[in-house]
């Protein structure tokens, strides 16, 4: 009975412990709902983005539709201050397109990595019908820093509502 108190005792100490933690962050799941998630891996590290709204502001994760011109634009904010700015022209022509202009701002920087016509972004829903448009799907892309480390994108994801817009005002 004697050796049966401590092991029960540290028992209850780990349960206590580990159940007080919150749970690991990981890759949103692929879903097609509008669900205002957006994640991928950078260099094998998880980023995801802190919050979504519906409509375009600084610091949020969205989608805007500019019908005047057949452009798709998605940005998404991440964690440590991470930014995305995917630029996507004639989304609805096919599923699987390349992405036309990548802008990503490094972590807890005021740096920003470009490329043009690079990377690959699979459409798995393009919704315009509905009262909420939605558009989701999958990406990946390689970067290069200005000192030439390259930064690998990968099982990134995003499943956002998405505002349509048919006069260009920003970009």
């Amino acid at each position: 009975m004697n050796r049966l108190l401590p092991v029960f005792l540290l028992i209850c100490l780990l349960w206590i412990c580990f159940s007080c933690q919150e749970p690991f962050p990981e890759l949103p799941e692929e879903t097609q709902t509008g669900a205002q998630t957006f994640g991928c891996l950078v260099n094998d590290e998880l980023v995801f983005a802190r919050d979504g709204s519906y409509y375009y502001s600084v610091g949020h994760t969205n989608a805007v539709y500019y019908i005047e011109t057949d452009r798709l634009v998605i940005t998404a904010t991440c964690q440590f201050d991470q930014q995305f700015i995917f630029y996507i022209d004639h989304p609805q022509q096919k599923a699987e397109l390349q992405l036309n202009q990548i802008r990503y701002l490094l972590p807890n920087s005021t740096d920003w990595v470009e490329t043009e016509d690079t990377g690959r972004i699979y459409l798995t829903r393009f919704d315009m019908s509905g009262y909420e448009s939605i558009v989701s799907g999958t990406f990946s892309f390689e970067l290069s820093e200005t000192n030439g480390k390259l930064i690998k994108i990968t099982k990134g994801r995003f499943d956002l509502k998405m505002a349509k817009d048919e006069y260009q005002y920003f970009e």
